[in-house]
């Protein structure tokens, strides 16, 4: 058996085509955390037989996503998904509901988790899979450091890595001090300085190398710009 770190996420989305702005949202998401993910109505072609299609797509996927609302509780095929996903071992499944409709059927034990458009983003799955899929999960989040372009942007991206720091190999470890370091605007954010950052050096003293670790902590420290000199 492969290791849970070493398996690629392969995502389906389970949704009436009523909702598809909220399936295209999924998509999104998932897709800029590094999971390939299935969306029936975007990734079949007109010629395709796309019954035949998804049943191949819900065989093979490792991730189960079925958009809960009262348009998937009426609609004639996704009912049907849920039970031929849940014959099959090793799929997580993560029920979203869009209207307060609550999982059904053999997925009635399920908690769903309320969301709106706006709630539908890559912080939403980074938790869930990042425990699931952490070598493939965790540096799709450690690369949208780049995108910090202010303090608050800073905390936001950095928050949801938090409590993952310890889940970093020495390759995500080093590279969340490269990007760290190389952006005032996350070095020098409250919360990063403060809480976040500290944190992280604790943790993962041992797996830095000693240059990238020197400038991160000088930098986290003074709270100004390091060279070899260790001056501004």
């Amino acid at each position: 058996m492969p290791r849970t770190s070493a398996v690629k996420p392969i995502a389906f989305i389970s949704y009436s085509i009523a909702d598809k702005k909220h399936g295209a949202a999924v998509k999104e998401a998932l897709s800029g955390l590094g999971v390939e993910t299935f969306l029936a109505h975007n990734d079949l072609h007109v010629s395709e037989k796309w019954e035949k299609q998804i049943l191949l797509e819900l065989g093979r996927c490792n991730i189960f996503v079925p958009l809960l609302s009262r348009n998937f509780v009426a609609s004639e095929w996704c009912p049907q998904e849920i039970g031929i996903i849940v014959k099959r071992r090793g799929v997580t499944v993560f029920p979203l509901s869009l209207d307060k409709s609550m999982p059904l059927g053999f997925i009635r034990h399920m908690q769903g988790q309320k969301v709106t458009l706006k709630d539908i983003d890559e912080e939403l799955f980074l938790g869930p899979l990042a425990e699931k899929f952490p070598r493939y999960v965790l540096p799709q989040g450690i690369e949208r450091l780049k995108e910090a372009y202010s303090f608050r942007d800073a905390e936001a991206l950095v928050e949801p890595l938090r409590p993952y720091f310890r889940k970093f190999n020495a390759r995500e470890a080093n590279r969340f001090a490269e990007l760290s370091a190389e952006n005032g605007q996350i070095w020098a954010a409250n919360l990063c300085r403060d809480e976040y950052l500290p944190e992280f050096l604790k943790i993962q003293d041992r797996r830095l190398r000693p240059t990238i670790k020197k400038k991160l902590t000088y930098q986290v420290k003074n709270q100004k710009q390091y060279n070899r000199k260790g001056k501004t």
